[in-house]
């Protein structure tokens, strides 16, 4: 599991838009290099605000087609059920993948 969030005046569980890019950009590049099902990616972040701002930099990394998180989870939507297994989530995202490398 590999736990990220941005860090500002020493308080940590903020936006990914703390971090430095080119830092961002070496960690993501590393994981497409080496895609694994298996593999669980967190943002742990603690407000609503720097959770949309993370996921608006996360989305430099996805595929153009996935252009929001709620389109990506909305694939997973199911009014009867609260929760989804990681392969669910990891097939949606891993479609999402393969779409944008096309």
């Amino acid at each position: 599991m590999l736990h990220v969030h941005g860090t500002v005046d020493g308080k940590d569980h903020n936006s990914l838009s703390y971090l430095k890019p080119e830092a961002l950009e070496l960690l993501m590049g590393e994981l497409a290099l080496q895609p694994s099902a298996s593999r669980v990616f967190t943002m742990e972040i603690f407000s609503e605000a720097d959770f949309e701002s993370s996921c608006g930099v996360m989305e430099t990394f996805v595929a153009p087609t996935v252009t929001t998180v709620n389109k990506v989870f909305g694939m997973l939507h199911d009014p009867e059920r609260r929760a989804f297994s990681d392969e669910e989530i990891s097939d949606v995202l891993h479609q999402a993948f393969k779409r944008g490398k096309r």
